[in-house]
């Protein structure tokens, strides 16, 4: 799926060039480095579990939602890999948001 969505920009408060440093200077590279934001993923965690579902010992796990670069492209591509626990509606709703929140 093809997101407007640049992962670097979404975590742009981390200060990726640190970690390029660091990683240059611990092995002693002499080729600069890029250090690529690859994947995000969110937890879906259920709270205030209706006691009907606990009584019958009915559990809810969390679950995961994952947007990741699609293996062999590019990142400026903004070709994604993503899996969510819902419906493909949903999802798709679900990444429309994400896309207008990161765009």
């Amino acid at each position: 799926m093809n997101l407007d969505i640049k992962l670097d920009r979404f975590i742009s408060n981390v200060k990726l060039n640190k970690i390029e440093e660091l990683i240059s200077t611990k092995h002693n590279y002499d080729a600069r480095i890029s250090f690529i934001p690859y994947s995000v993923r969110f937890q879906i965690s259920y709270n205030d579990i209706p006691e009907k579902l606990v009584k019958n010992k009915i559990s809810i796990s969390d679950k995961s939602v994952l947007i990741e670069l699609r293996e062999k492209t590019e990142p400026n591509d903004q070709i994604y890999f993503t899996v969510s626990p819902t419906g493909t509606e949903t999802h798709l709703e679900l990444l429309n948001t994400i896309e207008k929140m990161l765009a």
